[in-house]
């Protein structure tokens, strides 16, 4: 028995490959699996499993009884991405993510974490040597730390010693592989093999002529023998001769090393993300194979023969899955990938009955319901290439197939969501262009056809569209920044004009309030209990609440989560229960209160997913006897559920005979235009088509005209002298050609004060456009590229010191001006007011004993106070005398202590100590004044502050004055390094072709080394003649404004037909 084994979610998969079918184990605390790792010893038969939660704790089970052998606990705080076992399978290295980012190494035998150390970077894998027990890999974006495992007399411990990306670019690593030789082999973002020793990056190899090893990033090494295989996603396995790459000999600073495959394998149908190999050391060469586009693979990968053609095991979508809707009358569940394919499942014999591939990627699916199409064999799909597609389910015996039958093109930008009416049959589509458009579904033929009637443009994208439960055709729009939108569709909706097809509907926007406060958060969905009640969700600040909002647009929290967002709801047929899908993979089960509906006491929650993993759509079955959710992570769920209620009862498909419909012809419309585009086009194709008809008609006019004018003209000559008729009898009369000259002047300068008012208009969009986005900044962003490396530097970023900062400095140099003089004028002031002087500190000791006490009095005046109160300052009296000796007698000592002269280095030190240590400067002294150079103030302070930024503001100033020196300095080096490539290729001319080596390559200097030019705009302006020179960048927001004064081609020739005669 051949079993693979995955996670998704909560659930560990075991896949029999023999009998292609799935067993499951759902997670202890259902929060969710992070990974999971096989015990690579043939002495253990376990693997490990990572789980998620509050309590992350690793479960080693025993297979196949899958009994749990051991359990570490704490060994992360939230969550685990990696695990990876030594090659004796005694040690466990796992490495927890946010928000801790810790990698661990456990003895699980005993259940123990014998070392943590943390990481700075997030981590994408671990890898442990084949070759040794004590040294292992992390990596990860833009980081590789290699590990070893060192035994101390205090226990085991971890030295690392992080990767330096000193001869290539940094760059993503996803996977990594110990060499014998003591070298470490990774990948690159760009398809080429690096080679590591020492921490430090040897070699980096690629094919001949500069070409890359791989055409995307390799995603899994293997070594045997003196092969080594690199994987890719390119759909191609290569294998290198890595003992001749020991063996070759290059210069110590040469770093790219170029060499060819020994052997290819080619699958372009398959994007590799893993292999592995059925039967380990042994000589079969079978492996199993995890395509990323969905779907495991047996292949065979026999260099000896031709390998066999590979069988897919199992197949699933390639990625997010977007859209799910289920049938309105069978056990069947159709799904939508964003990889473009449409998958039909059989949800009671869990199967996959139908996989059907289009040209974009999907976004959402509604299958038509029975009332609509009594059939129900018909789906309405919204993809990113702004088209709608039809496609119909042919359920024979033997298999289902599915037909395309309209695709139309209605949007310029993605569909977003797509909404039904029940009541009036029409269609509402949202796309990112910002507009939604309104179908009517003709249901009068066989098949169901969409009609298109028009389009509404809207403030903002669409998030969230529905229509109104219980308004008569009203479309109801959730966008972002908190906007709600209503449009009520008329049954007369028609587009304005035949030239277009927008329509003359508007949409009254609103914006949601709660207490007196704009909601500004995206709508994620919103649903209907009554007529004029709406519950809806929101990302951001206000995620995980639900929100009533009554008629007047003002809303009410009625529901709290706790920040979690609540992705999705659906409630039963009859209204009795609530389904919220939240982002931390939890459901939120309500039954609704009939008598208040805000009433969420009955709620519970099912943990069924892991955190983050956004849900996509959910739905019900047919008979709502099972539930269905999709999610981004590419996985579907099905649950049972029983809510006691039997829902309204179906009317089942009519079984009739039918031929199979006609296929229509399907492309990806991503450069198709849109319907509304199509129009426009027409329309400017006719236009063009009837100037063009008008301008040849002219022409034909005057050559006709010509024609005649030059007969006469001969016939005119043919005359007696004495008839013939003078050319000045020929010409226009003055005065009409005055007219005619007139009449164009006053056009001309109509034209030209249009041109103007363009012309100044565009200045002033020029001159916004740069005031803020280019003036304030102190230079434009640039990237100085290497010539012969990889390597780069850019500019830093940062905005020209503005006016007010030279301001604010003057004026706090100012103010600190002004506070010096004031205490200059207060220290004068106070040294000429003799009467206030300080009092003597020894003086002011004989005033406070010369005090009177209160109680020695009272004990002076003998009083009767009664026996207590005597008692009490009988006792007082005892204590202050008793303090009042002791004090004398500490004075005494002190006057007795000898006199002593501190040293002048002792002194220097103490004056230090007295100036810089604490505030010991204000309690030594009870007159102490703070000296002028160490006086602070508001000012002062602000003035340091200033400084600061004036100083940074200098540093990087000058930081970039030196990129752009050195973008000058490289297009100088490049025009010379032109000059000798030109007269290099004069000497290979001169040798013979097999003595000629390649010709290394130049880069060039493009628009982009200087973006700045992108806004160069020239004005001329002379009295009539103005000219804007075209930016270097046609898609620049400058447009081209030109009078053109050139006359056209008849024009000219019927000129210098004039001056001829």
């Amino acid at each position: 028995e051949t079993t693979l084994l995955f996670i998704s979610e909560n659930l560990l998969h075991f896949f029999n490959v023999n009998s292609r079918e799935f067993t499951f184990r759902r997670s202890t605390f259902g929060t969710g699996i992070g990974c999971v790792a096989k015990n690579p010893s043939t002495t253990f038969s376990h693997f490990a499993v990572a789980e998620n939660g509050q309590t992350p704790t690793i479960f080693i089970y025993n297979w196949p009884d899958l009994e749990v052998v051991k359990l570490i606990e704490n060994a992360a705080k939230e969550c685990f991405a990696s695990l990876c076992y030594s090659p004796n399978g005694e040690i466990l290295v796992s490495y927890s993510g946010k928000p801790e980012h810790v990698v661990s190494i456990h003895n699980w035998s005993v259940s123990t974490v014998l070392f943590r150390s943390f990481t700075n970077v997030p981590v994408h894998g671990l890898s442990f040597s084949s070759y040794s027990n004590k040294h292992f890999t992390s990596f990860g974006s833009e980081y590789v730390t290699f590990w070893e495992i060192v035994d101390k007399f205090t226990g085991i411990k971890l030295e690392k010693n992080e990767g330096k990306f000193d001869k290539t670019d940094t760059t993503e690593i996803i996977c990594a592989y110990h060499m014998p030789d003591d070298t470490f082999i990774s990948g690159c973002d760009w398809g080429n093999i690096l080679v590591w020793k020492d921490a430090y990056i040897k070699l980096e190899i690629e094919r001949m002529l500069n070409r890359k090893c791989h055409d995307a990033p390799i995603t899994q090494f293997a070594h045997k023998e003196d092969e080594l295989w690199s994987i890719s996603m390119d759909g191609r396995i290569k294998i290198w001769h890595y003992k001749s790459l020991e063996n070759k000999q290059f210069m110590e600073d040469q770093c790219v090393l170029g060499v060819e495959p020994i052997f290819e394998f080619d699958l372009p149908n398959i994007k590799f993300m893993g292999i592995h190999k059925v039967i380990a050391d042994s000589t079969d060469t079978s492996y199993f194979v995890q395509d990323g586009n969905g779907g495991i693979w047996n292949a065979d990968f026999n260099t000896a023969m031709n390998p066999k053609s590979p069988i897919q095991l199992y197949k699933c979508h390639g990625g997010a899955v977007v859209d799910i809707a289920a049938c309105p009358w069978d056990h069947y569940v159709a799904s939508l990938g964003s990889d473009g394919r449409l998958h039909l499942y059989q949800y009671i014999k869990k199967e996959l009955v139908l996989s059907h591939q289009y040209p974009a990627k999907g976004t959402c699916m509604i299958w038509l319901p029975l009332h609509v199409h009594e059939l129900g064999d018909q789906l309405i799909m919204g993809f990113d290439d702004g088209n709608l597609r039809v496609a119909v389910l042919m359920f024979d015996e033997k298999n289902i197939t599915a037909t395309t039958t309209q695709v139309i093109k209605s949007h310029s930008g993605s569909i977003i969501t797509i909404a039904l009416c029940n009541k009036r049959h029409l269609l509402v589509s949202g796309s990112e262009d910002s507009t939604i458009f309104i179908y009517s579904l003709n249901t009068i033929e066989e098949y169901v056809h969409l009609i298109p009637i028009g389009f509404i443009p809207l403030t903002l994208c669409p998030s969230y569209l529905k229509w109104h439960s219980y308004q008569e055709a009203t479309v109801v729009i959730g966008s972002r920044n908190g906007y709600y939108s209503e449009i009520p569709i008329s049954e007369q909706a028609q587009p304005q004009s035949q030239d277009s097809y927008l329509l003359q509907e508007k949409a009254s926007n609103f914006i949601l309030i709660c207490n007196n406060s704009p909601l500004i958060n995206k709508i994620l969905w919103f649903t209907f209990f009554k007529m004029d009640i709406m519950w809806f969700s929101m990302d951001g600040t206000d995620s995980g609440r639900v929100y009533e909002k009554s008629l007047n647009h003002t809303c009410d929290m009625i529901y709290d989560a706790g920040h979690v967002e609540i992705n999705n709801c659906v409630i039963n047929e009859h209204r009795t229960y609530i389904f919220f899908i939240m982002s931390d993979g939890n459901i939120l089960i309500t039954k609704v209160n009939p008598d208040n509906a805000r009433d969420f006491s009955t709620s519970w929650q099912l943990a069924l997913h892991s955190f983050n993993r956004f849900s996509s759509q959910t739905c019900f079955s047919y008979n709502e006897k099972y539930l269905f959710t999709c999610w981004r992570d590419g996985n579907i769920f099905s649950y049972k559920i029983n809510i006691n209620e039997e829902p309204t009862k179906l009317i089942s498909p009519r079984s009739i005979s039918r031929q199979c419909p006609k296929e229509v012809e399907d492309n990806d419309g991503y450069t198709k235009l849109s319907l509304e585009e199509l129009k426009m086009k027409i329309k400017h194709d006719l236009k063009c088509t009837t100037t063009n008809r008008n301008r040849e008609t002219l022409r034909q006019r005057l050559q006709s005209l010509r024609a005649q004018f030059e007969d006469l003209l001969k016939r005119n000559s043919a005359l007696p002298s004495t008839q013939i008729i003078p050319k000045q009898e020929f010409e226009i009369h003055p005065l009409i050609t005055q007219f005619f000259k007139d009449e164009h002047q006053v056009n001309l300068a109509c034209v030209n004060r249009d041109h103007a008012v363009q012309i100044e208009i565009s200045q002033i969009k020029l001159w916004k456009t740069r005031n803020r986005f280019t003036d304030p900044l102190d230079c434009f962003p640039i990237t100085v590229k290497g010539i012969s490396s990889r390597g780069w530097v850019k500019t830093i970023p940062q905005r020209k010191l503005a006016k007010e900062f030279h301001d604010a400095l003057i004026l706090v140099e100012e103010k600190m001006k002004a506070e010096n003089e004031t205490a200059e004028w207060k220290e004068k002031v106070m040294s000429f007011s003799g009467t206030a002087a300080i009092e003597n500190p020894l003086e002011r000791q004989k005033r406070v004993r010369e005090k009177k006490d209160v109680f020695m009095t009272l004990l002076a005046q003998e009083k009767n106070f009664g026996p207590k109160i005597n008692q009490l300052l009988e006792r007082y009296k005892i204590r202050r005398i008793h303090f009042q000796k002791r004090k004398q007698e500490w004075e005494d000592f002190t006057a007795a202590k000898p006199l002593k002269i501190n040293s002048v280095e002792d002194q220097i030190n103490l004056r230090h100590a007295i100036e810089t240590v604490g505030d010991y400067k204000l309690k030594s002294d009870t007159n102490y004044k703070v000296p002028k150079s160490l006086y602070t103030s508001v000012a002062k302070q602000y003035h340091y502050l200033l400084q600061a930024s004036l100083k940074k503001y200098q540093i990087v100033d000058k930081y970039n004055n030196k990129v752009y020196q050195l973008r000058e300095r490289r297009v100088k080096v490049l025009d010379y390094l032109q000059n000798l490539l030109s007269s290099l290729g004069e000497v290979q001319e001169e040798l013979d072709e097999k003595d000629r080596k390649p010709v290394p390559v130049i880069p060039d200097t493009t628009i982009d080394d200087f973006p700045e030019r992108n806004l160069d705009v020239k004005v001329l302006s002379e009295d009539t003649d103005v000219q804007i020179t075209k930016p270097i960048r046609s898609n620049s927001v400058l447009k081209d404004i030109l009078v053109d004064d050139e006359e056209s081609e008849w024009e000219v020739e019927a000129r210098d037909y004039r001056k001829a005669w």
